[in-house]
């Protein structure tokens, strides 16, 4: 059975809908949506008039608990390209745990360039200094 509202797969006996809240109308049929609209990544997938070839379970759920988003900042920081891949993933499920992944991993490589850039001219004029 399916949630009017959202289009997501209920459990057996279920009062409310996990994704959207909605009390289920018990009709005692099963219920399949008409025209729902579901993304993906990138691809876009419809089943107007299907009825079978429905993947609800896998839909992002936007009302998801965030939890304690400063463990996977910390994450970003010391790998930062965990944190843009996890930016990538997370941009719809998660929105703020996204952006600080996001925004510690941009942090994190420019403090890298910034370091290699210093540690670059430290060894040039170390270099010329020596050699005098």
């Amino acid at each position: 059975m399916y949630c009017n509202q959202c289009g997501r797969r209920l459990d057996e006996g279920s009062q409310f809908c996990a994704g959207c809240g909605k009390p289920v109308e018990s009709t005692g049929a099963a219920v399949q949506p008409a025209n729902v609209t579901t993304y993906f990544g990138s691809e876009q997938q419809s089943n107007q008039g299907s009825t079978i070839g429905t993947y609800f379970d896998n839909a992002p759920v936007a009302n998801k608990s965030e939890g304690n988003v400063f463990w996977w900042g910390v994450l970003s920081l010391f790998v930062p390209i965990v944190g843009i891949i996890l930016y990538i993933q997370w941009k719809q499920i998660y929105p703020k745990r996204a952006k600080v992944c996001l925004w510690c991993g941009i942090v994190s490589i420019a403090f890298n360039v910034y370091l290699t850039v210093s540690g670059v001219e430290l060894a040039f004029q170390l270099t010329k200094f020596l050699l005098r």
